[in-house]
């Protein structure tokens, strides 16, 4: 929750990074590990940082099927996917994307 604070509240986005590494760092086999993720790539990709968006998108996405989430999975393949065309125009990428958010 603080890097979530320092991140919309704060704008403070190098101090949310900190605290969102820290949660991974310290409890790795944490539930909330798919989400932290998820918060990271949407902040990196709000800083245009958006290969570091689609490879923590990956990681929420694989966090949240091993903890047997499909709805939040496919939420996350969605963002990465969404970041692949728009930012990245890398089309190949986001149709591969988007063709495993189908099989969920």
């Amino acid at each position: 929750m603080k890097g979530d604070i320092y991140a919309s509240e704060l704008k403070s986005p190098e101090e949310a990074k900190r605290h969102y590494k820290q949660v991974l760092n310290d409890f790795p086999n944490s539930v909330e590990i798919p989400t932290v993720y998820k918060h990271l790539a949407l902040l990196e990709a709000s800083e245009k940082d958006y290969t570091s968006a689609t490879e923590n998108a990956q990681k929420a996405y694989e966090g949240y099927i091993k903890d047997g989430q499909k709805q939040e999975a496919f939420a996350a393949l969605m963002f990465k996917a969404e970041v692949e065309d728009k930012n990245l125009k890398n089309y190949n990428s986001a149709v591969d994307t988007l063709k495993v958010a189908a099989e969920l």
